[in-house]
């Protein structure tokens, strides 16, 4: 089955077809301004980077969140157009999970996602092959927003292997010892790529099934900032 995967929950966008493990394509940007600028003429460069039409497809994986509201609308709505018009089921996994799928060292891993004004979407993995993560991560903390206090408190409790693009903002403030605690591999990326997605998707297809077109939906942990300044508003 041919995947096409993408992904703009983050400033870095991604697009990927996959025939089971093998990266056919992979189409990788950084956004000037919105996402929806550039998704569809990379998804279909990389159909023609792999000699491929859409009607090739079998089916979709798309990114849906936490990070960017923007970004994961772009890529929400491209998902259920596209399998709406290919008649193509969907695959949905969240930010966090694509994040660490490809990680080989066995260090407890912390995912934190930039949630803007000091905060962040925080998840938490540690090595461990179960029915429920047959691709060698098992979920200890489940996503949630945290303030930088809060990060902070977690990580006194032991070094963590940090990914995602919340650390570079973390670590400005964070104290020196709880520094000590953030363990970073520069060979790790900060983004999730559409490959990892694809990857994910192959291999956690039982216990994640494809959704039809319509029930797929954002994954938005926290308000968007127009509608906290639209619910303080009403408070005053």
């Amino acid at each position: 089955m041919i995947l096409l995967a993408f992904d703009t929950s983050t400033a870095q966008g991604s697009v990927a077809l996959l025939e089971g493990e093998r990266v056919l394509s992979e189409r990788v940007w950084r956004r000037a301004q919105s996402h929806s600028e550039y998704l569809t003429a990379e998804i279909e460069e990389a159909l023609r980077e792999a000699g491929l039409k859409a009607a090739d497809v079998g089916a979709l994986a798309v990114g849906q969140g936490p990070g960017s509201f923007t970004g994961i609308r772009v890529a929400i709505n491209a998902a259920r157009a596209l399998g709406y018009a290919l008649k193509r089921p969907v695959f949905v996994r969240d930010t966090s999970a694509i994040l660490v799928e490809p990680i080989t060292r066995d260090e407890p891993v912390l995912a934190l996602i930039n949630a803007q004004k000091n905060s962040f979407f925080v998840s938490t993995f540690v090595r461990g092959e179960t029915s429920h993560a047959p691709s060698g991560w098992r979920r200890t903390r489940a996503l949630e927003f945290m303030t930088l206090e809060e990060v902070e408190r977690l990580l006194v409790g032991g070094p963590h292997l940090t990914v995602g693009d919340g650390v570079e903002l973390a670590q400005l403030d964070l104290r020196p010892e709880t520094k000590l605690n953030l363990v970073r591999d520069a060979a790790i990326s900060d983004f999730p790529l559409a490959s990892s997605l694809g990857r994910l998707t192959f291999s956690q297809q039982v216990q994640h099934p494809p959704l039809d077109w319509n029930a797929v939906q954002p994954l938005y942990i926290r308000a968007s900032g127009a509608e906290e300044k639209l619910r303080e508003g009403s408070k005053n």
